[in-house]
């Protein structure tokens, strides 16, 4: 089932944000097409008691094609808008670095619209956002944590997961999930070159669900990627696999 209110509800919401850096600084964060197609697919997908059929998604694609700025405008998407009461929501990296920038790009989403401002508490010594009225809060972690059991996660986003030495934070994070009505694990990441680690796997379960040798429903893949003979110096072979090219 498809419910169009939630979709246009969650891609109406994220158009309200701002853009953080560079020439798109402070200018409405317009999602582009393939930007708005995975937010549609995640958010109005329901099953026929009106939660949320995905339960993960892998999202495989190049860099520089908006991917943090995406994930700050999911994190504050599920904090402020999924109506989930005390919902824990992370975004996880691997290391300090890339977990604080995916916190500072939420942030400075937050401060720049007046609304979001007034409805949160931003604790940046904790790499924590607070919402009062909800008993809900998101939080930023990277795989240097000293633990993360305990957790009760409604949402969790993993960057850069291809750069996971081994499958421990996503193990850990998965399972925290159990008590969800509705959880939502998203992976979303550029390519690596370990084929023994949890991302290889994540992206051989999703070219076997999107070539149809395997069914489940609960898992939305998407993965731009150009063919492994594709000449890398020719120019139809970047629009390939950066869906943003597409739309300059």
């Amino acid at each position: 089932m498809y419910d169009v209110k939630k979709a246009d509800r969650a891609v109406s919401f994220m158009k309200l944000l701002k853009h953080t850096k560079g020439e798109f600084a402070r200018k409405n964060f317009n999602l582009i097409p393939f930007q708005e197609k995975i937010v549609r697919d995640l958010i109005g997908t329901i099953n026929e008691d009106g939660t949320r059929q995905y339960r993960e998604a892998f999202i495989f694609l190049p860099r520089k094609n908006g991917k943090t700025e995406l994930i700050a405008g999911m994190v504050l998407y599920f904090l402020f808008m999924d109506n989930e009461f005390g919902a824990e929501i992370y975004s996880c990296a691997n290391d300090r670095e890339q977990a604080t920038l995916v916190f500072q790009t939420a942030v400075s989403m937050i401060r720049m619209n007046k609304t979001l401002s007034s409805r949160c508490k931003i604790i940046e010594s904790q790499k924590r956002i607070i919402r009062y009225d909800t008993n809900s809060f998101y939080r930023a972690i990277s795989a240097e944590a000293s633990t993360k059991h305990g957790f009760n996660a409604h949402v969790v986003i993993y960057d850069e997961i291809h750069e996971s030495k081994n499958r421990d934070l996503y193990d850990v994070m998965k399972t925290s999930m159990g008590a969800r009505s509705q959880p939502m694990f998203i992976s979303i990441t550029t390519a690596g070159t370990n084929t023994n680690g949890i991302c290889y796997q994540l992206y051989d379960y999703s070219k076997k669900i999107i070539t149809g040798t395997i069914n489940d429903s609960t898992f939305y893949p998407v993965i731009y990627e150009a063919p492994a003979d594709a000449d890398i110096y020719k120019e139809e072979t970047w629009y390939m696999c950066n869906p943003a090219l597409r739309n300059i």
